[in-house]
């Protein structure tokens, strides 16, 4: 019933009074409450939206850049800080022994980036450029898998085949992320131990890489060193230690692809030797580095190791030297002819 108490009217619901302008306030909150959500929901929708985007889109009509560049900058031995070093920081690695002793020796010399994960957008930019490098410390909990045939998987070879190096740290973990992904066949020795020591390989290094100050030996700690056997690399290896018989716990090897004549298709693996006869057909290759250094840094107190770590992340961290065209080759050929010639005259008198 209604009730007149001076200038208000009150509505009564059983013995409670209630203003009926509370109706209408309640009534515009629960509105901008709507509203409110609304605008929630359709932000999270764009978000996602534009996540799936970035996730799904094929990277498959990408197509390789060919590898015009050899060589390497400087003078060789020194350490000089880069800033295309990236540490593979998942949760597939040991942030608190061995991937830290990792990254407290990258650290001092260099400033890494982080990669979390592959089927980020991060890593999925980085592999369509050229002349980084990518860290991985050893895999603690195993490696990261996914579907071969998938767009995830097709991004860490092609971003080595991209002009860049992948330098992996670890044992038979590490080893078999090599297999799966770089479709390699690498065993490790018989009985997967190797007692040491391990010699480096003057005679038969590149002058590039017989001019580091690398230890000349390393020895076994306990079971941190990994040989793999030298009859499952792959052809055009360089064995930068080995055990005198038939491991190597360290080397490395040219990765190469050529894009595939069916669009749509991803690159196809080749052997470098092969690569001149593709890009005389037009097809040239995409070539990247692949280096292995087989010990799991589970003590930071093996300074030969961590020297070893140090001077090849530096090393193959350095931007590639373009190499100079025929013009400029001729050029030079001919400044040192004329320097020859007149250091001859002089010579003679004339």
């Amino acid at each position: 019933f209604w009730q007149a108490e001076g200038a208000m009217v009150l509505v009564r619901y059983g013995s409670v009074p209630r203003d009926p302008g509370e109706d209408s306030g309640v009534k515009r909150s629960s509105r901008r409450v709507l509203l409110y959500s609304a605008a929630l929901l359709l932000g999270a929708c764009m978000f996602c939206g534009v996540a799936a985007w970035s996730y799904f889109t094929p990277l498959e009509h990408v197509e390789l850049r060919a590898s015009k560049l050899g060589g390497y900058w400087g003078s060789l031995g020194k350490l000089h800080p880069v800033k295309n070093m990236y540490l593979y920081w998942g949760s597939n690695v040991d942030k608190w022994a061995s991937a830290k002793i990792v990254h407290s020796n990258l650290v001092l010399k260099h400033q890494p980036r982080y990669i979390y994960q592959f089927n980020g957008w991060q890593f999925r930019q980085l592999s369509l450029e050229c002349c980084n490098t990518l860290v991985f410390p050893p895999f603690a909990h195993g490696f990261p898998v996914f579907s071969a045939s998938g767009r995830v998987a097709a991004r860490i070879p092609r971003f080595v085949a991209q002009g860049n190096t992948a330098i992996f740290m670890g044992g038979v973990a590490d080893m078999l992320f090599i297999n799966r992904y770089f479709k390699m066949h690498l065993e490790t020795v018989s009985g997967t131990y190797s007692p040491g020591p391990y010699a480096k390989r003057n005679q038969r290094l590149p002058p590039a890489l017989r001019n580091l100050f690398l230890p000349s030996t390393l020895k076994q700690v306990g079971v941190q060193a990994t040989c793999v056997s030298k009859f499952s690399l792959p052809q055009d290896s360089t064995i930068i230690y080995d055990d005198l018989q038939s491991g190597t716990p360290v080397f490395s090897f040219r990765y190469c692809m050529r894009n595939n004549p069916k669009r749509g298709e991803p690159p196809i693996k080749t052997l470098p030797a092969d690569c001149p006869h593709w890009k005389k057909r037009g097809n040239p290759c995409g070539c990247g580095t692949v280096v292995y250094i087989g010990f799991d840094y589970r003590d930071d107190n093996e300074k030969p190791w961590n020297n070893l770590m140090t001077q090849l992340t530096s090393f193959f961290s350095k931007p590639p030297m373009p190499k100079k065209s025929r013009a400029v080759r001729r050029a030079a050929k001919q400044r040192r002819a004329h320097s020859r010639s007149a250091k001859a005259g002089r010579a003679r008198g004339l």
